[in-house]
């Protein structure tokens, strides 16, 4: 909600640098400064290791995965 009221014109947004890039290079968002703040924290992804992943599973632990290692080489 928040980065659309700034698309909107209605205020400014703080949002995660992979959530926001792309609506930044749009031009949809400006940023309004340098400044970046590393995140705090971190995801884990797991699985029941006794139990076979279905395919749709498989399909997102992959592309997660992938996107990850993109992001890790920003």
């Amino acid at each position: 909600m928040a980065l659309q009221a700034a698309q909107a014109n209605q205020g400014v947004a703080v949002g995660w640098h992979r959530l926001v890039r792309h609506l930044v290079d749009e031009g949809k968002l400006v940023k309004i400064t340098d400044l970046e703040l590393p995140a705090l924290g971190g995801y884990y992804m797991t699985w029941n290791d006794h139990r076979t992943l279905s395919p749709a599973a498989e399909l997102l632990r992959d592309w997660l995965r992938e996107i990850s290692t993109e992001e890790r080489n920003v």
